[in-house]
């Protein structure tokens, strides 16, 4: 309780990010819980699809601004996707994606064949994500107030 999420950042989403950061940065240590999961819903749609990865670009964005003064946080050594840092550049982001490709091959080979379907989706989010941080490097309150306007619901 001594360390609240903050609130009154420009970001969409990704605030959590901005607060681990802080609590390291504090001395604290954030503990890994093995059974703890996340799941993130598929897009309702192409619309919701586009928003989403344009405002995963936006968030990319502003989390750099925010954390840009301060050093990455040494951590001890874990896999490629627990160690990458959030706003660690375009290479961590492509680390953890072959991470992740090669567990879930190693889970079960059959998964690879799906891979060549998942191509076009996989570079399709990229672009988004691209377009949507470098929109909002030049103009910083575009997508939100455009999102807000079309009252998308992300």
């Amino acid at each position: 309780m001594s360390y609240p999420i903050p609130r009154d950042l420009p970001l969409y989403r990704g605030n959590c990010v901005v607060h681990a950061r802080q609590l390291l940065e504090a001395g604290r240590t954030i503990w890994r819980q093995p059974l703890a999961r996340a799941s993130h819903a598929p897009p309702n749609g192409l619309g919701h699809f586009f928003w989403r990865f344009l405002l995963i670009g936006h968030d990319y964005y502003w989390q750099q601004q925010l954390l840009r003064e301060r050093p990455p946080h040494r951590r001890s050594p874990m896999s490629n996707q627990e160690q990458a840092e959030p706003t660690g550049g375009w290479a961590a982001k492509v680390r953890i994606l072959q991470d992740r490709m090669m567990k879930l091959v190693a889970a079960d080979w059959r998964h690879a064949l799906f891979f060549p379907l998942a191509l076009p989706v996989i570079l399709v989010s990229a672009l988004l994500i691209a377009v949507g941080y470098w929109v909002t490097a030049l103009r910083p309150r575009y997508l939100l107030e455009a999102c807000d306007r079309l009252a998308i619901e992300l």
